[in-house]
C-alpha cells in the first residue's frame, strides 16, 4: 500500500495544529529562553576571551625566538622545531575560538526553533523545507508515532498532550469520556477528527 508523503504530513500538521500554548505559559517560556541565550553568551565570552589571552602568549613567545634567532642563540634547526611547535598550538586555539563562534550560532537557531515549534507548531512542519527542522518538531512534540495503513497513532510529550486537549475540547464540544474514545483510537482525517459514532466534526 503506497502512502504519499504528502498524505503523512497533512496528518502530523493536523496534530500539530491543535497544540496552542496558553499566551502565559508562552511568556514564560519566551523569558526562560532570553535567560538561557545570556548564560550561553557570557559562557561563550569568557572561553573566547581565555582562549585569545593564551593565543596572545603563544605571539609573544613566537617573537622571542625570532629574536633569538635573529641574535645567533638559536640554530636554525631548533628555531624551526620550537616555531612549528607554538604555530601548531596557534592554530589549534583558533579552531577552539571558531568551534565556540559556530556554537552560539547554532545555539541561536535552536533557540529560535524552539520558540517557533512552541507557539505554531503545525505551520512550521507544514510549510518549512527544513527536514533537520521537521525531525525537531516531531522529536519535541511526539512521545511516539506510528503509521498503519495510512493511519498515524501517536502520543504527545508533556504538556503538548494537555493543551491538545483542551483544543479537541473547545472545538468539538465533546465530553471528558469522549476525547478519552479518542485517545483510544486516534484516527485521524487530514481535515479534521474521526470519533467512532460521531464521524466528523
Amino acid at each position: 500500500m503506497y502512502i504519499s508523503e504528502d498524505h503523512i504530513s497533512k496528518q502530523i500538521s493536523t496534530i500539530l495544529n491543535r497544540i496552542k500554548l496558553p499566551d502565559n505559559i508562552i511568556i514564560e517560556l519566551q523569558h526562560e529562553l532570553k535567560q538561557s541565550k545570556v548564560a550561553e553568551r557570557k559562557y561563550c565570552t569568557q572561553e573566547i576571551s581565555k582562549l585569545k589571552t593564551e593565543q596572545n602568549k603563544l605571539k609573544e613567545k613566537l617573537d622571542h625566538l625570532f629574536d633569538m634567532r635573529l641574535d645567533g642563540e638559536l640554530e636554525k634547526e631548533s628555531f624551526d622545531f620550537k616555531r612549528n611547535e607554538i604555530q601548531l598550538k596557534i592554530e589549534r586555539i583558533n579552531k577552539k575560538i571558531s568551534s565556540h563562534e559556530k556554537a552560539n550560532t547554532s545555539f541561536d537557531d535552536i533557540i529560535l526553533n524552539l520558540l517557533d515549534i512552541a507557539t505554531r507548531a503545525g505551520d512550521v512542519f507544514e510549510k518549512s523545507s527544513n527536514l533537520e527542522l521537521k525531525r525537531l518538531v516531531l522529536k519535541f512534540v511526539f512521545e511516539k508515532i506510528v503509521l498503519t495503513e495510512g493511519k498515524l497513532t501517536y502520543k504527545l510529550k508533556f504538556p503538548f498532550n494537555e493543551f491538545e486537549k483542551v483544543t479537541i475540547l473547545n472545538q468539538t464540544g465533546m465530553k471528558a469520556y469522549e476525547l478519552g474514545n479518542l485517545k483510544q483510537n486516534p484516527t485521524l482525517q487530514a481535515n479534521g477528527f474521526y470519533v467512532k459514532g460521531r464521524g466528523k466534526e
